[in-house]
């Protein structure tokens, strides 16, 4: 395994799975270059991901995931106070992030 490790949010996972979406060629040239990057993810985003992909990027996603392609965690409610702690370190990257978006 790699020490690189990434996580990874539902847009990605949108763009690495939808063939037509703008970012689809960028996302699958990125993954390749890192190809020993570990990815993590939580369940939600691959739910929320799914909701945006066809029947065919929805099979391909979970098929790639049980092949272990990404690690996923679970959150519990325990985890509420250092998600928030992260949330306030990043807020004003977060911010700047948000206006740069159209």
């Amino acid at each position: 395994m790699s020490n690189i490790k990434s996580w990874v949010d539902t847009g990605f996972l949108v763009a690495l799975f939808a063939r037509s979406d703008k970012y689809h060629v960028s996302a699958c040239q990125f993954l390749k270059q890192l190809e020993q990057v570990e990815l993590h993810s939580i369940c939600p985003v691959i739910v929320e991901a799914c909701f945006f992909l066809d029947m065919q990027g929805k099979i391909a996603l979970l098929q790639w995931i049980e092949r272990g392609a990404i690690v996923l965690h679970n959150v519990t409610p325990l985890d509420f106070p250092n998600i928030c702690a992260i949330l306030g370190k990043y807020h004003n990257l977060l911010t700047q992030i948000s206006r740069m978006q159209p």
